[in-house]
Parts: structure tokens; C-alpha cells; sequence
């Protein structure tokens, strides 16, 4: 697979796209942790909302899934379907239910389902912390 530092690479060669770095100019702002810690832990679903999105983002649909953990913390994972897809999603659901269902399948099946789930912190431009499911499987 061709990613874009060997584009680089292959029109500039001999020439080191990224040498050296300054860690701390890599921070755009003070970064603030999630509440919820990284790591594995079991969660299990509690309950899946969805909605269709409106202004510039109309049509798009936000699948919004609540986790809560085995003493009671709860967390949310946000996916944002683009002309009804979502490759993110369907990689957690199949990664949820341990198989890849045919044909149409109802997301409130999920709710219920218990999983192990590895989190981590993701940040934004200004430094805010946010826990995402990296990989998930039935627990």
C-alpha cells in the first residue's frame, strides 16, 4: 500500500520528509485526560440512539452507543454515518459480535451484549481527551 511519505519520498528522493521532532511542539494546547481510564475492560451496552443529522451535515446519521463498565462508569462512543457508511462501525460490530451477520441486522440486537473492549484517549486540536474503542470482542 502506497501511503503519501513514500508519495513524497518517490518525487523528492534522497531527501528525509521528517527527521526530527519536538514533542512538546506537537501539542496544540494543554491536554486534558478523559475521565475514563485507557486500558482493557469488559463493558456491556446499554443502549444505541440514532438521528439524522441537520445544515450542512443533512442526511448524515449520528449512532450514539452508552457503555458502562462493571462498577458503574458510563462512557459514549459517537459514529457518524456518511451516506449510510461508516467503515469504523461496521468493524465494531463485527468485532462486538465476534462474526460478520448477513444481510440486514437490527443495531438494538447489540444492546445487552456484554464485551471486552481495549480503550484509548484520542485528542483534539485544543488538547480535550476523548475514550474511543480501539478493538473490541465478545467477552
Amino acid at each position: 500500500m502506497i501511503n503519501n511519505i513514500d508519495t513524497v519520498k518517490d518525487m523528492f528522493p534522497g531527501r528525509t520528509v521528517i527527521d526530527k521532532i519536538d514533542l512538546y511542539e506537537l501539542v496544540s494546547g494543554e491536554l486534558k485526560n478523559p475521565d475514563y481510564p485507557e486500558g482493557d475492560t469488559p463493558l456491556s451496552i446499554l443502549k444505541i440512539e440514532s438521528e439524522e443529522m441537520y445544515g450542512k451535515n443533512l442526511g448524515n446519521i449520528i449512532i450514539k452507543i452508552s457503555f458502562e463498565d462493571e462498577v458503574g462508569n458510563r462512557f459514549n462512543q459517537v459514529y457518524i454515518l456518511k451516506n449510510g457508511k461508516n467503515n469504523n462501525f461496521a468493524k465494531f460490530i463485527f468485532n462486538a459480535l465476534g462474526y460478520e451477520p448477513e444481510g440486514q441486522f437490527s443495531i438494538n440486537d447489540l444492546v445487552g451484549k456484554k464485551i471486552m473492549a481495549t480503550i484509548s484517549h484520542f485528542y483534539n486540536e485544543q488538547g480535550l481527551g476523548y475514550a474511543n474503542i480501539a478493538f473490541c470482542r465478545p467477552a
